[in-house]
C-alpha cells in the first residue's frame, strides 16, 4: 500500500471544488475506487479527496474500495447538509459528536476528539420540505440531515479506521427545496437536462428555487473549505 493518507470524503464534485483549490490538489486516476479522486499534500501529510456520488450506497461502496486498496490513517467526512435545527443558517458548520442512521437506528460516535457538535441524522433520500425537516428534528433531536455519513462511519468502524465528520449547512430548516429535486439531478449532483426542462415547463417557480439552493450550496462549500485547514492542523497537533 502507498503512504497512509488523510482521506476527505465528499458526495459530489461541487462540494470538492473549493477544497481542491484550497489544498492545491491534482486529479488522480483511481481505478480501485472508480470515483472522482484528487491527491496532494498539506503540512507534510498526504491527502486523498474522493467524491463518492450521492446516497448511502455510493458512499458505502466507494469507501469500502478505498480502504481495501489504500492506506488511510483517518477519514474526514465532509460536504454539505440540510439544517433541521431552526437556529442554523446557511454556511454554519456542523461537527457532530454522533451520527444516527435513520434506516437502522444505529448510532455512530466519532472516535476522533473535536469540538462539540450534537447529532446528525443520515437518511436515504433528499429531505426537501420544511415539514419533513421539522419531523426529523422532533423525532431525532438532530441538528442536521445528510445521506452519506452513517454509511461511511459504519465502514470505517468495521476497518478500525478513525473518522470524524464536518458538514456545512446548504439549506435552512424552513427552506423548501425544488419540487422533484431527486429527479432533476443525478448521483453526482449534475442537472438532468430533459427532466429539468419538463419540470421547468410545468413549474416555472423551480428556477428561483434552484437558484436559491445553488447560492446556498456555493456559500456552504466555501465555508467548509475555509474550515478544513485549521481542522487538519488541530488534528496534527494532537
Amino acid at each position: 500500500m502507498s503512504e497512509a493518507a488523510t482521506a476527505i470524503i465528499v458526495a459530489v464534485a461541487r462540494e470538492a471544488r473549493p477544497l481542491i483549490r484550497r489544498f492545491g490538489l491534482a486529479r488522480a486516476n483511481d481505478t480501485a475506487t472508480d470515483s472522482r479522486t484528487w491527491i496532494g499534500r498539506h503540512d507534510g501529510r498526504a491527502l486523498r479527496l474522493i467524491a463518492t456520488g450521492m446516497g448511502p450506497t455510493n458512499a458505502r461502496q466507494t469507501v469500502l474500495a478505498l480502504l481495501a486498496h489504500h492506506s488511510c490513517d483517518r477519514v474526514i467526512v465532509a460536504g454539505l447538509c440540510g439544517a433541521l435545527d431552526p437556529a442554523l443558517q446557511v454556511g454554519d458548520l456542523v461537527p457532530p459528536d454522533e451520527v444516527l442512521d435513520a434506516a437502522t437506528g444505529r448510532t455512530h460516535r466519532r472516535p476522533i476528539p473535536h469540538r462539540h457538535g450534537g447529532r446528525l441524522v443520515s437518511v436515504a433520500r433528499v429531505i426537501a420540505s420544511p415539514a419533513e425537516k421539522a419531523g426529523l428534528f422532533a423525532r431525532h433531536a438532530a441538528a442536521a440531515v445528510d445521506m452519506e455519513t452513517a454509511a461511511i462511519a459504519a465502514v470505517c468502524e468495521s476497518h478500525e479506521v478513525p473518522w470524524l465528520c464536518l458538514r456545512a449547512v446548504s439549506d435552512t430548516a424552513d427552506q423548501a427545496l425544488p419540487d422533484g429535486i431527486e429527479r432533476l439531478i443525478d448521483d453526482h449532483g449534475r442537472l438532468r437536462p430533459w427532466p429539468a426542462v419538463r419540470q421547468l415547463a410545468r413549474a416555472p417557480g423551480t428556477i428561483p428555487a434552484l437558484a436559491h439552493l445553488a447560492r446556498g450550496t456555493a456559500r456552504a462549500a466555501e465555508a467548509l473549505a475555509a474550515a478544513l485547514p485549521p481542522l487538519l492542523a488541530d488534528l496534527q497537533a494532537h
